[in-house]
C-alpha cells in the first residue's frame, strides 16, 4: 500500500489518500525436468534406482508435480515395483528425488527398461516428463548366441539362433592372424563382442574386441608365464574381466586380468607342475566359473573335477575317477549355470552328468544316435534353457531342454555351412 501524509505549505490532503500498488509477475514459471539412471539389478534382494527431478531456477512459490512408473521392457511387479505420487518443491527448493525398488534376480536377459513420466505440474512447466530407467543384465552365465569350436574343420562356429543357422568366425586354416588351427575352446561375453579362442594346435590364446572382425594373439606358444602349450579351454568371467586358460600341455590354469584391456596380465592360477594333489593339474581340457567367480577345472587326466572356492581348492562333488554316476573318466568340459547346476561332459565314460546340487545324475548316455553321445567334449547351457553339447565323436552338435524332454541335432557332420567335424569347446 502506498498512503500520503503530513502535508506542508498549507496543502490538504485530497481523497484518496492512498493507493494499492500491484507488481505484475511477468517471469516465466520455473521448468521441471527428470535424468535418466541406469542400474544393476542384482542376483537377489532389491537396490534402489533414485530419479531427480529438477526445478529451474529456484521458484518463489511452492511448486508441485505429479510421477509414475510405467513399464517399457521391464515389467512391473516382476523386475521393479510401481510407484506414483506427487512431489512438492517448497519456495526456494531446486530438487526431489523418486525412488523405484529394483527386484533381482539370476535369469539371463537382455537389459530392460522402464519410465517415470511426470504430469500435472502446479506453478511450473514440465520441461522433460520422462525419465528413462535402464535395467542392466549382470546375469552372464547363459547366453543366447551359442559357440562352438570345430575343431578339424580349424574354424570357430557361431549362431544367434538356436542353431537353425551358423556363421564362421576367422580366415581359414593358417597361423596367420586370425586363422586357427584345431581350436578346441572358446569363451566371450553377453554381448558378443570379445571372444577368446584356444587355437590349440597354433599354441596360443586369440582375441577379438569387435565381434569377431579382427583378431589380436593375447599368448603365444611357450613355456613362461603368459605364453602357452596346446591350450584346449577359455572360459570369461565377464563381471570381473578375467580369462582362465586350460594350458593343457604345461598342465596349469592361467588367469588373465583385464582380459579385454589393450594390457592384459598373466598369472599362473593352478598347476604350475604336473600332479595329482588337490590344486595341481593333469593335463587339464575343460574350464567353468560360477557366478560368484569360483573357478571350476575339468582335470581330465587325473578323472576329477576340482574347484576354487575363495583360492582354496578341492575336490567337487566327490567327482574323482570311476564309470559310476558321479564319477569321471576324462572329463573335459564343464559348464556352471546361473542356479549353481553343473554340467560335466565326462567324456571318456560316454555321457554328459549334472549334478543339481546334492546328487549326480546321467544327462545323457553313450551311443550314436539322437539324445546320446560319442566322446562329448564341450557342454554349455543357454539363456533359453538347452544344454548344448559338443558331441565330438559323432561330430555333432546337439541341443537338449533343461527338463530332458526335447533333444534335436543342430549341427551335423561334414566341412560344410553349418556342419562340423569333431566339434569341440561350445559357449
Amino acid at each position: 500500500n502506498l498512503s500520503l501524509s503530513n502535508p506542508t505549505g498549507g496543502a490538504t490532503l485530497g481523497t484518496p489518500s492512498s493507493a494499492v500498488l500491484t507488481i505484475t509477475d511477468n517471469d516465466n514459471p520455473a521448468s521441471l525436468s527428470i535424468n535418466d539412471i541406469t542400474v544393476t539389478e542384482g542376483n537377489s534382494g532389491t537396490i534402489v534406482a533414485n530419479f531427480t527431478v529438477n526445478l529451474t531456477p529456484a521458484s518463489g512459490l511452492t511448486v508441485m508435480v505429479n510421477f509414475a512408473t510405467a513399464d517399457g521392457t521391464a515389467i512391473a511387479g516382476s523386475d521393479y515395483v510401481s510407484n506414483s505420487g506427487s512431489l512438492v518443491f517448497a519456495p526456494g527448493v531446486t530438487s526431489q528425488t523418486v525412488s523405484v525398488t529394483i527386484n533381482g534376480d539370476v535369469s539371463t536377459e537382455q537389459n530392460e527398461t522402464f519410465f517415470v513420466n511426470l504430469s500435472s505440474a502446479v506453478n511450473g512447466l514440465i520441461a522433460d516428463s520422462q525419465g528413462l530407467g535402464t535395467i542392466v543384465n549382470d546375469d552372464v552365465l547363459e547366453h543366447f548366441t551359442i559357440y562352438a569350436a570345430d575343431a578339424n574343420n580349424n574354424r570357430i562356429q557361431r549362431s544367434t539362433n538356436g542353431g537353425v543357422s551358423w556363421t564362421v568366425l576367422g580366415l581359414g586354416v593358417g597361423v596367420g592372424v586370425g586363422q586357427f588351427n584345431g581350436p578346441r575352446g572358446v569363451s566371450s561375453n553377453f554381448a558378443d563382442t570379445i571372444i577368446f579362442v584356444a587355437d590349440t594346435k597354433n599354441n596360443r590364446i586369440q582375441r577379438s574386441t569387435n565381434g569377431g572382425t579382427s583378431w589380436q594373439v593375447i599368448a603365444s606358444a611357450g613355456l613362461a608365464v603368459g605364453t602357452v602349450n596346446g591350450p584346449q579351454a577359455v572360459a570369461y568371467d565377464e563381471p570381473r574381466d578375467l580369462l582362465y586358460i586350460a594350458d593343457t600341455l604345461n598342465n596349469r590354469i592361467q588367469v588373465v586380468t583385464n582380459a579385454s584391456s589393450a594390457t592384459p596380465s598373466f598369472a599362473i592360477f593352478a598347476g604350475a607342475t604336473v600332479g595329482n594333489q588337490v590344486g595341481k593339474v593333469n593335463q587339464p581340457r575343460g574350464l567353468a566359473v560360477d557366478i560368484a567367480g569360483n573357478v571350476y577345472v575339468a582335470d581330465t587326466l587325473n578323472n576329477r573335477i576340482q574347484v576354487n572356492v575363495g583360492g582354496v581348492w578341492s575336490i567337487f562333488a566327490n567327482a574323482t575317477a570311476g564309470a559310476t554316476i558321479g564319477k569321471m573318466n576324462a572329463p573335459r568340459g564343464i559348464f556352471v549355470n546361473a542356479l549353481g547346476r553343473v554340467y560335466v561332459a565326462d567324456t571318456a565314460n560316454n555321457r554328459i552328468q549334472v549334478f543339481d546340487g546334492t546328487n549326480w545324475s546321467i544327462f545323457m548316455s553313450a551311443g550314436l544316435s539322437l539324445g546320446t553321445v560319442n566322446l562329448p567334449e564341450g557342454v554349455t547351457v543357454t539363456a533359453n534353457g538347452m544344454v548344448i553339447i559338443g558331441d565330438t565323436g559323432n561330430n555333432r552338435v546337439q541341443s537338449k531342454d533343461v527338463l530332458g524332454t526335447q533333444t534335436s541335432i543342430i549341427g551335423f557332420a561334414g566341412a560344410g555351412a553349418n556342419q562340423f567335424n569333431q566339434p569341440a569347446g561350445v559357449r
